[in-house]
């Protein structure tokens, strides 16, 4: 993690001199991109030719399914609006 801190403050200092300053220790844009990252780096998604999948990707997908399924869209697919599945707007948007 402590690579892509570093790669992310040499982008600040390269493409955003005006916010960080030159020598200065503030945080920057590229920095702040990083820190709302997943665990705070990039996680490479892979697919197979076959279907199989990274160890990371059903994790993302997770991820994504729950944060979709408590915003707006999760209230319109709600079970009690649509019976279509049991267990919630999260096993909806799972699948």
């Amino acid at each position: 993690m402590q690579e892509y801190a570093t790669k992310f403050k040499k982008l600040d200092r390269k493409f955003a001199p005006d916010f960080v300053g030159e020598d200065s220790d503030m945080t920057g844009p590229f920095q702040l991109a990083q820190q709302r990252f997943h665990k705070g780096w990039v996680i490479p998604l892979t697919a197979g030719w076959f279907g199989e999948t990274g160890k990371d990707f059903n994790a993302v997908s997770k991820l994504l399914a729950r944060e979709a399924a408590t915003g707006n869209n999760g209230m319109i697919v709600s079970p009690l609006v649509n019976t279509n599945r049991k267990g919630g707007a999260y096993v909806i948007m799972l699948k």
